[in-house]
């Protein structure tokens, strides 16, 4: 609630000054709005802080620090524009390489915000051959999902050999989201300055060998998505999926919410 009301009270100290300097602020100004739109990102007003920092990078001073760009980086990519976020990021990269030693949050920021455009395109492509192949009448080859009925075996994770296929299903589910709860970085939502609650999202293929492949994340900022991939690679070999006595693949769907205060 204390963070509510100085984000509240920054606001409305701030933008009086936004509305009477709005084509070229002053350096005053937009280090306020700087702070101000620091603020709006952690409680996930997101476009507020994209706003903010736009009216900030007109300042000569604030647009040739790296910062101001990353930070602008971060809204995009929470904002889901992945396009506006990597360009942002690149010019971060470009203006860091002089300012600071290391810049792997930038790097990571474009990293996945190319991922992520991808993802879009892959979706899409996806969905159009499943289209075509409905219109023609042919059997599409794709992954069984995790809830599919076809399923005689789920992919087992190790300890979760025993039981029936709702148990053992249950026991992944649970097993899972244990390992990354564990394993991650317990640091990392405080670094990103992102409070209250923190969904990430992977999908992955547990191919016919028990492998993991065709890793995906999703997550409001790209550290997130960087720190789950990372996890998800260190996951155990499973055992496969079975349709009869066929080990097939099979797609997983993995969500986790963290909550920070």
């Amino acid at each position: 609630m204390k963070g509510f009301f100085t984000f509240g009270l920054l606001l409305f100290t701030v933008l009086p000054a936004i509305a009477q300097e709005i084509e070229t602020p002053n350096n005053k100004t937009a280090d306020s709005l700087f702070v101000v739109q620091h603020e709006a990102y952690a409680h996930h007003s997101f476009e507020t802080a994209r706003e903010l920092l736009k009216t900030a990078l007109l300042n000569k001073r604030m647009a040739r620090s790296y910062e101001p760009h990353y930070e602008l980086g971060d809204a995009e990519f929470a904002l889901e524009n992945f396009e506006a976020a990597a360009k942002a990021y690149a010019k971060a990269i470009q203006l860091a390489e002089n300012q600071v030693k290391t810049i792997n949050g930038p790097k990571q920021g474009l990293e996945r915000s190319l991922a992520r455009i991808e993802y879009i395109k892959e979706e899409k492509e996806r969905e159009s051959q499943i289209d075509t192949a409905l219109l023609k009448g042919l059997k599409k080859d794709v992954p069984y999902s995790n809830e599919a009925e076809e399923l005689t075996q789920f992919p087992i994770y190790e300890g979760c050999e025993i039981g029936s296929y709702v148990d053992m299903k249950r026991c992944m589910n649970q097993a899972l989201a244990l390992f990354i709860v564990r394993n991650f970085k317990s640091n990392l939502a405080n670094r990103v300055n992102l409070y209250g609650r923190l969904p990430i999202e992977v999908n992955f293929t547990v191919d016919p060998t028990g492998a993991l492949t065709n890793v995906k994340a999703k997550s409001l900022n790209p550290q997130l998505e960087h720190e789950a991939l990372l996890l998800i690679s260190l996951v155990p070999q499973m055992k496969p999926g079975l349709v009869g006595d066929k080990t097939v693949s099979v797609n997983y769907l993995q969500r986790i919410l963290f909550v920070i205060e």
